[in-house]
């Protein structure tokens, strides 16, 4: 029966210490039978997976793959069009001849939002 505080921290710690190069996998970290291993953790911003195999008793690096996450790219392209439109903006008030337009960053958690005020 395990331990009431055994809820997989020890397994937790030891896969960030093999995705940060502390600690080496070993054939007894494989599952009886396979010869493939897959570590993967997954923050905010990005997903981050190493995978490795057996062969002849030994352990193989195969990857290291470092990927965006969907909502990461969701709030740069976000980030991107808010530019974009003003930038369009500011080009269309200057065809018209009127004042350009200055911006007003405000601070949003990771994300800066940019906001239009006319002069």
């Amino acid at each position: 029966m395990p331990h009431e505080n055994d809820c997989g921290k020890t397994s937790l710690i030891d896969c960030l210490n093999i995705l940060t190069h502390n600690k080496p996998v070993e054939i007894d970290d494989f599952s009886y039978g396979r010869n493939e291993l897959k570590i993967g953790i997954e923050t905010e911003d990005f997903v981050f997976e190493k995978k490795y195999v057996t062969e002849e008793n030994t352990v193989l690096e195969q990857s290291f793959i470092a990927k965006l996450t969907n909502a990461y790219i969701e709030r740069i392209k976000k980030l991107l069009m808010r530019k974009n439109m003003i930038l369009l903006e500011t080009m269309q008030r200057l065809r018209l001849g009127l004042h350009p337009i200055y911006i007003k960053k405000k601070y949003a958690g990771k994300c800066s939002i940019l906001t239009l005020q006319s002069i």
